[in-house]
Parts: structure tokens; sequence; C-alpha cells
């Protein structure tokens, strides 16, 4: 049979019975039985159990730093020490001599509440993380705000220690927030479950602000926030010469005063302008680019003299119209339509046009041609040495009484032409 008994009521037992002198054994026996506290069917020997240990250590320290545990008992043995964090589970054995012993953890790198035990007796420590450590990358979103105050990035960052533990909840953290204008400001707040986040309002400067973020002695690396202008104030064409010769061929600029929000930014490249022009016979629509804060497009002049009139649009914002005049500045000619039966073909000649000098090449003009009453073709020709040649190729015999219009810089000529 074997027996567990108490072991320090064993011990004193045992002492009192060598101490008196001639005692009996049957008075040892019962008196060894009243301390005994299970029994067995087992062969017949005795295990004494051992007194519970004491273990003794620090409440916290931080990851990295070693840990001296003491563990305290009765008489000299061996004592298995198991320590048990998020990360793994490791076994000492520490030798008792008078009944204390200890040793040292060096692995303690991972943060959290670590569990100390042995002979079915635990404690806990827990293992602070260390301080943040660079780099530390900050996140900002939205990466685009409009100025005015109304909008809101965040920035977020996730500091680590050198171990690679996220930063203890309560950490102060300070964004520094620099604006295009150059000045700046400082936005306090905490770790919270290892985030450290806060909100960034825009400003009133476009342009690219810098975010970075301060970490106890750590500082992160810069994020990027672009603040954009809000709507244009107003839309006004810049000042320009307003009469042109109606000679087809010149390109007018036409641009924008500088374009400003109501906080006195530049409009951002590459928002598009609209361009209305109201001529005497038709309306056509240019875009411009803006670059710079200026919009600018380009107007082709007419061939015929008229007014036409221009107004800038961004959205519900309208400029007030700038009138343009294109003026008459070709002399009256004269002009000959001849048939060539061989290509089926009409040969419009004009003699040379002046303006108290030749027109320059390249001078546009505009054929009609009409047979029968009927307009079948209308063609734009260029002048070459003062003059404009165009053979028009026909696809019908040539039958009918044909008519050709030639307007030049405002100038009309007129030839008519007969064939049956």
């Amino acid at each position: 049979m074997r027996l567990f008994v108490n072991s320090r009521l064993y011990e004193r037992v045992k002492h009192a019975a060598q101490s008196s002198v001639g005692i009996h054994p049957c008075i040892f026996f019962t008196l060894l039985m009243l301390v005994c506290v299970s029994c067995q069917n087992q062969p017949e020997n005795i295990a004494i159990e051992n007194t519970p240990v004491v273990i003794e250590t620090a409440s916290a320290i931080i990851a990295g730093e070693p840990v001296v545990v003491i563990v305290r008992g009765e008489g000299d043995r061996a004592v298995d020490l198991v320590w048990r964090d998020g990360y793994a589970t490791r076994r000492f054995v520490v030798e008792m001599r008078d009944g204390m012993g200890s040793t040292t953890f060096v692995e303690t790198s991972t943060a959290g509440v670590a569990t100390i035990s042995a002979d079915g007796v635990f404690t806990t420590l827990n293992v602070l993380a260390g301080a943040p450590i660079e780099p530390i990358t900050p996140l900002v979103a939205p990466k685009t705000l409009v100025v005015g105050g109304d909008e809101t990035s965040m920035g977020v960052v996730v500091p680590f220690d050198a171990f690679g533990n996220l930063v203890q909840n309560g950490t102060a953290i300070t964004y520094t927030v620099r604006r295009p204008d150059e000045t700046q400001a400082r936005l306090p707040t905490t770790i919270q479950y290892g985030v450290g986040w806060r909100d960034i309002g825009s400003g009133w400067t476009a342009g690219e602000t810098a975010v970075v973020a301060e970490v106890g002695t750590a500082n992160s690396s810069s994020a990027a926030v672009r603040e954009v202008p809000k709507a244009v104030r107003q839309i006004e064409l810049a000042d320009m010469d307003t009469t042109f010769r109606a000679d087809g061929r010149t390109r007018i600029s036409l641009q924008t005063e500088p374009l400003h929000d109501r906080f006195g930014n530049l409009l951002a490249d590459g928002l598009i302008v609209e361009f209305v022009v109201l001529g005497e016979k038709s309306t056509s629509r240019l875009t411009g680019i803006v670059i710079g804060g200026v919009a600018e497009t380009t107007l082709l002049a007419p061939t015929d003299p008229q007014k036409m009139r221009v107004t800038a649009r961004i959205g519900d914002r309208m400029s007030a119209p700038l009138t343009l005049e294109f003026t008459q500045y070709v002399r009256p000619f004269a002009m000959t339509l001849q048939a060539d039966e061989t290509q089926n073909a009409l040969i419009v000649a004009s003699e040379t046009l002046q303006n108290g000098a030749i027109v320059p090449d390249g001078s546009i003009g505009r054929i009609l041609l009409v047979q029968d009453g009927r307009l079948v073709r209308e063609i734009s020709a260029e002048t070459t040495q003062g003059r404009i040649t165009e053979t028009i190729y026909l696809s019908d015999p040539l039958d009918g009484t044909y008519t050709v219009f030639l307007t030049v810089g405002g100038q009309t000529a007129k030839a008519e032409l007969e064939i049956r």
C-alpha cells in the first residue's frame, strides 16, 4: 500500500519518535496514521509530497530586460519552472539549496502577460513594450482636401519597439502639420490599441501639406496631403486688341485674367474653361486649359466682316462679354470661271488681291459653287502669290448654269458660266 502524507507532519512525528526513548512501535504507527491524507492499493512504499513553493519576481519589466525569478520552499531539491508568454513556452530547472533557488530569464522580448509556474503554483509578470523606434511610416487619407477648413483627413501611425511589439496604450504622439504658407500646427494624441490617429483639417492655402508624427524620441517620415483651391470666385477675360482683319487666317489668342478662389489661391492646373464665341452667323465653343492660373484658347478669324461676342465660363461662373470686330481688308477684285471638259472640272481664278499691298500667302478664301440655283460645293482655298486658283472636279458631266462666289477678306466676287 502507498501512503501520501503531509511531509511537514511526517517530519515532526519522525522527530518526536527519534527523540523519545523507548517509544512503542504501535504508538508511532498510530501517530503516523493520524496524518495520512489518502491511500491506494500500491506496492508498499511511502511517497512524500513536497511542500508547495513560493515564486517571487518583479511585477513588470520592459521587453528585452532580464528578470530574476526566486523560488522558495523546504528542503534541497530541483524545481521545474515553466515560463509561458504569447509566443512560446520555456522550461527551466531551479536547484533549491536551504529552501531557496533562483534563475534569470533573458528571453523577454514578447510584450504581454507572462505566466511563471512551478509545482502547481503560478504568478504573472507584465512584459511592457519598449520605446518606439524608427522607421515610423505615417499613413494619411484622403490625400486631397479642398481648402477652407471644412474637409478632414486622418493621419495614422503604428509604431513598434525594437522587438516588434506594438507600443503601449497611452503613449503620447504629436503630429506636426506644415502648411503651404509655411505655418505649422502641433496636434497631440495618444496610442490606443497600438494605433495613433488624429484628424487633420484643411487649411486656407492651396499646395502640399506635410504631416510628420513624433512618438517619444522617434520621428516618422513625412506624408503629404494635397490641398486644392475651391471654386473660382469670378472670371474675367484679359484685355486685348479687339479689331482684326477678316482674312480667315489670323489666329487670335483669347485669355482669362488669373483665376482665384475666394481665399486668393490660383485655380489648379488642368481645369477646363469654356469660351463661347457668338458670331453673326454661327456660335462656336472653344476649350481652354488652366495653366498657371490662366486659361487660353485660339480663335481663327472669319472670312466675312462681322462682330463676335466672346465670354468665358467655368461651371456657373461667366465672364462679362468681350466684343471683337473683324473688318474688310481686301479691295474689290475680279475673277474668272472656266470649264475644263477633258477633266470634267471648273477652274476658278481671281486676279491679284490687294489691300494696299499684295495679300499675304495663306489668306483664306471661301468658294461657293451653285449649279442651276442649287449649292453643290463649298470649298476653302488659300492665296498663293496674291491670287486664288482652284480646280473643282465634278462627278456629273458639265451641263447647266454655274455660278461661283469667292469671298476673301470681306470682299466677294462673282462669276457665271453656262454650258449646254
